[in-house]
């Protein structure tokens, strides 16, 4: 009986810290869940589909997106609106959590820290990390929702 509780326990812990251990590729267009459902109802015809390509792989890109690009020169993280910002770095803080390192385009001395959180269907939620003045002055602008309640999802890979 001990041996197989033990083998249940095994047989659901071990896939599920595999899960929430690998590494997460954050490349890509991530539509807001209710935008991404309503577009793919048919109905949404505000909402537009454009092909883009990220590394080796071709995204449908939904209008208002946000992109997160380390394979373009310079890496970029582009949210819906209010311009782009250069991704220096994409850090994992742990299994759940990323910490994105941006600059302004514009103004170089503008640095600042964006969290993506990893939710357990695969969707991420941002948080607002350390900025200069000059950064938040920037970033306010960019329509990027915040928080567990505002969750984006990774747009479909072109088949």
């Amino acid at each position: 009986m001990k041996m197989k509780l033990l083998m249940t326990v095994w047989l659901i812990t071990v896939p599920f810290l595999y899960v929430y251990s690998a590494d997460v590729d954050l490349n890509g267009p991530w539509a807001s869940k209710e935008s991404y459902k309503y577009w793919k109802t048919g109905e949404a015809e505000e909402i537009d589909a454009t092909e883009v390509e990220v590394g080796k792989i071709t995204y449908l890109y939904l209008t208002h997106s946000v992109m997160i690009n380390q394979y373009a020169n310079p890496p970029i993280f582009y949210p819906i609106e209010g311009g782009g910002w250069e991704l220096l770095s994409i850090v994992k803080e742990n299994p759940q959590r990323y910490i994105l390192k941006l600059r302004s385009f514009k103004d170089k001395n503008a640095i600042g820290e964006l969290y993506v959180n990893m939710m357990k269907d695969f969707s991420i939620y941002f948080e607002e990390g350390q900025m200069t003045e000059a950064f938040k002055r920037e970033f306010d602008i960019a329509f990027l929702t915040f928080g567990e309640n505002n969750t984006y999802i990774k747009c479909d890979v072109k088949k």
